[in-house]
């Protein structure tokens, strides 16, 4: 229930999904709540509940997949929570909805928000579809079912903007993140590890669906770089759910010895790895950011990507990776699908360890200056936090 102490609170419906969804909705919970008194209610994960959620459902950060095929097993668990939004939106009386990335769950629940409700209650979308990169067809409808949409990349703005115009880009939400990111200088000696040592981090991905297809082709790579270059590996685990996973391939796998778990920020680990093996995700541009060369690895299933590849007309000109989706150009290796193999993300890490020291650090530093460019504003969630509550006031005048 709302905060009986504080009558003049305003109660706020927010939906995140996956991992990343999770923390960047619980800093706008943050942002807004230094400005206005107010109560969250939704769905969301372990970090938007330390910000004080009122959760209708269960964790569901894991509830993610890429595809509808891979996400028919979480069909069930998804119509219970879509089901139970709009009771609970009518419970807390909530006039404001954030959406936060979790793109087509969000998106069918602010269908179901509009049916029931019509234009009283607001829905705000941050971290909407990078139509820019695929999906253009859907932004009529995706900006026609939100009062403000706040984009995740800059050239998404345009796209949005012809069909809402309260579309805005304040700036990446990871943007803050990274530009004032400051690497631990007792990295090694915390977590026991040899700063003379060689070490490549694994980083498959916050959903199972990762976990099940990457991490065991990643481990392989992982024993061959061991063997032959005497490389060790960081990994951190993205969410405790995923522990028990995770460490059961890498015990069968047999690497357990040279693969080391690391219980620190992401952020950290791959500042201390001069290269990655990495999924396609938001990860690749933080590893960019913090100076880790990424392999960048795609696959889902073959139907899925049929699918894609159709629909979005993908070709050998399309870019995958977010760094060089900003760059606009193929900077670094992207491994899509059947290409996703053992030998080929050897082959690439060889490809960059035998790089001249002076090659490596003009790609990366050189890269890096450019995308510090494209993330914009250290200050983008405030400034989403910022127009949401003006909104807000305005409305309670």
């Amino acid at each position: 229930m709302l905060n009986n102490n504080n009558s003049t609170s305003t109660p706020i419906f927010i939906i995140a999904g996956e991992v990343s969804g999770d923390i960047f909705a619980a800093e706008l919970m943050t942002q807004i709540k230094e400005q206005i008194p107010c109560q969250f209610i939704g769905c969301g994960g372990l970090q938007m509940k330390k910000q004080g959620l009122i959760n209708i459902a269960t964790d569901n950060s894991l509830l993610s997949a890429i595809g509808l095929l891979e996400a028919i097993r979480f069909l069930f668990k998804h119509s219970q929570i879509l089901n139970s939004i709009i009771p609970n939106i009518k419970k807390y009386n909530c006039k404001h909805v954030i959406l936060v990335d979790h793109e087509m769950f969000s998106i069918l629940a602010a269908k179901k928000i509009r049916k029931a409700f019509g234009s009283s209650v607001k829905i705000y979308f941050f971290i909407p579809p990078r139509v820019s990169m695929w999906g253009a067809k859907q932004a009529p409808m995706i900006a026609g079912l939100c009062d403000a949409l706040f984009c995740y990349m800059q050239p998404d703005l345009p796209i949005y903007k012809q069909h809402n115009k309260n579309s805005f880009f304040f700036g990446n939400p990871l943007s803050k993140k990274l530009k004032t990111f400051v690497p631990d200088p007792n990295f090694y000696a915390k977590h026991d590890l040899n700063p003379n040592k060689q070490y490549i981090a694994l980083m498959p991905g916050s959903r199972s669906q990762e976990i099940k297809k990457l991490l065991p082709i990643f481990l392989k790579t992982a024993l061959r770089l061991n063997v032959e270059r005497n490389i060790d590996f960081l990994m951190s685990i993205a969410h405790k759910d995923l522990a028990e996973k995770i460490n059961q391939e890498i015990k069968k796998a047999g690497i357990s010895y040279c693969v080391h778990i690391i219980n620190d920020s992401s952020l950290q680990i791959m500042n201390h790895c001069s290269l990655g093996l990495v999924s396609a995700g938001t990860i690749t541009l933080e590893a960019v950011m913090v100076g880790m060369y990424p392999i960048i690895s795609y696959q889902v299933s073959n139907l899925t990507f049929k699918t894609i590849q159709k629909s979005e007309k993908l070709n050998d000109e399309t870019l995958i990776g977010l760094p060089n989706v900003f760059l606009n150009a193929r900077v670094f290796p992207e491994i899509l699908q059947f290409e996703v193999t053992p030998e080929r993300l050897y082959q690439e890490a060889i490809f960059y360890l035998d790089m001249t020291s002076e090659m490596r650090q003009y790609l990366l530093t050189d890269a890096k200056e450019k995308l510090s460019d494209t993330l914009g504003s250290v200050d983008s969630i405030k400034n989403v936090a910022n127009y949401v509550v003006n909104d807000i006031q305005n409305v309670n005048e």
